[in-house]
């Protein structure tokens, strides 16, 4: 691989798009694959250019099942947010009848419990739904 393979250009990327001016100027964070012919570039990067045929073929491919990823994604936060709704219900439920009961002991345990309830089911609901998502490689 000569030098002219290596070389790389940058007064004009990124500011046009046009190939690379004939005599580059080395920069080692603008690569222009334009000067580097087809055996040079796979020299370089270690791969061939694919077919264009076949990119859009898995273009396709992988739009569909990102289609269908971002729909169970959604349905997760959805259902996460309801469960969250849910326990925040029970939660509420318990303290309300804390105040109506009329005994001293139930009273503190229903408050105590409403308390413990609503948020401990609401945070693991949301690290369920964040080990949901990390298997998902949601992020």
């Amino acid at each position: 691989m000569g030098r002219a393979a290596l070389l790389l250009c940058a007064n004009q990327w990124p500011l046009s798009l046009s190939p690379c001016p004939p005599s580059p100027v080395p920069s080692p964070w603008f690569p222009c694959p334009s000067s580097l012919s087809p055996s040079e570039t796979f020299a370089q990067y270690g791969t061939m250019p694919l077919p264009k045929e076949l990119l859009e073929d898995m273009a396709r491919r992988y739009e569909s099942k990102a289609v269908l990823a971002e729909r169970d994604k959604l349905w997760d936060y959805v259902r996460t947010a309801l469960t969250c709704f849910i326990w925040a219900a029970l939660g509420i439920a318990c303290i309300l009848w804390s105040a109506h009961t009329t005994s001293l002991v139930y009273g503190r345990i229903a408050f105590f419990g409403g308390l413990g309830v609503g948020n401990a089911g609401i945070i693991f609901t949301l690290l369920a739904a964040y080990r949901r998502g990390e298997k998902r490689g949601d992020w």
